[in-house]
């Protein structure tokens, strides 16, 4: 049968569906979304059989669930309809990946308001990244997404073994530690760890997979741009998600120079550190405490730079990995950004934006209990605005439209809803900063490193 083709393309082009209406595609149907173009959804984006929505843009849910169903109405769970694209654009600004290739792809908003009982489509993520050595860090934004299915994805061969990189880590916030576990037995990503209390059915979870099978940057197998990608597929999270930051550390005595031992007798000088603290109270006091690991849960970036006005002890963050390039060669590292006292971020600040399946860390001053609201950090942008103001009182823009009206990628490219309401910790301020950068490239214009001067 031949298959029918509706092609949205304008750079700025929003295609809207009214409120309560259904944005379906149907079997043998396909809908392609082109780079930088954005479709509106009012209600519930449903395709059928083979329908196929091949997004290399942006998709926002308002109001309405995601599903991919059969010609009978039942779940189709195999994937295949609602693709994610990745595609390389050299000329704009977008994920640094191995030296200089910039990595962008289409991203899937679905609002705060969404139930998870809402979203039982499939999504196939397309998944590239810098290789991070022997673990690959990651954020696996999909709900109850098996171990089983990402270990055939990645190619991985998965274990329970902690020591051949064949195994499956999870960060402990609390225990300063990566947890492992069997990934058979405990085959989804709302595991169940004693002493290790999963939040949000593993959602903001930092992941780390044993990379002996694969690697991230140059395995998996040819897309339609001849880049070679893996293709990750789970139900996205839905809903509002937050994370209590609290504890992270406490009790826990590194041992001088870190040679204390963990649960797993693995000495914390091993694998810890502490950009903010290191040069001020190696391995005493707040250093290495107070530190937060997460991975992104959604398939939108989020933003960072304004979270330092909504979390008062804020340091700093570190959005990692990244790859910069070195006098003697490519090596893996990370963006750090700090936070003056009115929370006003400090350094390479536009690259505070975390991709999906993307890592971070935060650094807090002391310990606290603050939460930090994922939903609130959307945005389709791939780098942080130059504006050191915030444009709502909690720090992180809010934006949405009516569902009748049209709607630009200018006024969606901070992507928020409802909160508005200025938290108990926040700090609002007019303060601004004056920062100078500084960045040293060889002869052949490669960057061997930068630094930042601020008043």
């Amino acid at each position: 049968m031949k298959r029918k083709i509706f092609t949205l393309g304008l750079l700025s082009l929003a295609f809207s569906a009214n409120a309560q209406s259904l944005l379906g595609v149907q079997d043998q149907a396909s809908l392609h979304i082109k780079e930088d173009a954005l479709i509106y959804s009012g209600g519930e984006v449903k395709t059928v059989a083979d329908g196929v929505i091949d997004n290399f843009g942006n998709v926002m849910i308002v109001g309405g669930g995601f599903k991919t169903v059969t010609a009978s109405n039942t779940n189709k769970t195999n994937g295949g309809n609602f693709i994610l694209r990745l595609w390389s654009n050299a000329t704009t600004n977008g994920s640094i990946v191995n030296g200089g290739t910039v990595i962008k792809y289409g991203q899937l908003y679905i609002d705060n308001q969404t139930t998870q009982a809402q979203v039982t489509g499939i999504v196939d993520k397309e998944y590239k990244d810098n290789s991070h050595g022997a673990y690959q860090q990651m954020a696996i934004p999909f709900y109850k997404k098996t171990f089983a299915s990402l270990s055939s994805e990645l190619n991985a061969n998965l274990s329970g073994n902690r020591s051949n990189r064949t195994g499956v880590l999870v960060w402990n916030n609390s225990k300063v530690r990566f947890d492992h576990f069997d990934p058979v037995n405990n085959n989804t990503t709302d595991i169940k760890l004693a002493g290790h209390a999963v939040a949000n059915s593993g959602a903001t979870s930092y992941y780390a997979i044993g990379s002996r099978y694969f690697n991230a940057f140059s395995g998996g197998t040819l897309n339609t741009l001849s880049t070679n990608v893996f293709t990750i597929k789970g139900v996205p999270f839905a809903g509002n998600i937050t994370a209590t930051l609290s504890g992270a550390g406490d009790g826990i005595d590194f041992g001088v120079g870190g040679k204390n031992t963990n649960y797993y007798r693995e000495q914390y000088k091993s694998y810890l550190g502490d950009h903010w603290e290191h040069s001020s109270s190696p391995w005493t006091g707040n250093y290495g405490k107070n530190i937060y690991q997460f991975g992104n849960p959604y398939l939108t970036n989020i933003n960072l730079k304004y979270i330092g006005t909504i979390i008062d002890n804020l340091m700093g963050v570190r959005v990692e990995p990244s790859t910069s390039v070195k006098a003697t060669g490519s090596e893996t590292g990370g963006v750090y950004v700090s936070y003056n006292s009115a929370g006003v971020a400090i350094g390479d600040v536009k690259q505070v934006i975390v991709r999906p399946m993307g890592t971070f860390e935060i650094k807090l001053s002391r310990p606290s209990v603050r939460v930090l609201d994922f939903g609130q950090l959307r945005k389709f942008a791939y780098e942080a605005n130059t504006s050191n103001t915030s444009t709502y009182n909690g720090g992180v823009t809010v934006q949405s439209k009516s569902s009748n009206k049209e709607v630009s990628l200018s006024e969606l490219s901070e992507l928020s809803t409802n909160s508005t309401a200025k938290t108990a910790n926040a700090r609002l301020s007019n303060s601004t900063v004056k920062q100078l950068g500084v960045i040293a490239l060889d002869a052949d214009g490669k960057e061997l490193g930068r630094t930042y001067y601020v008043v």
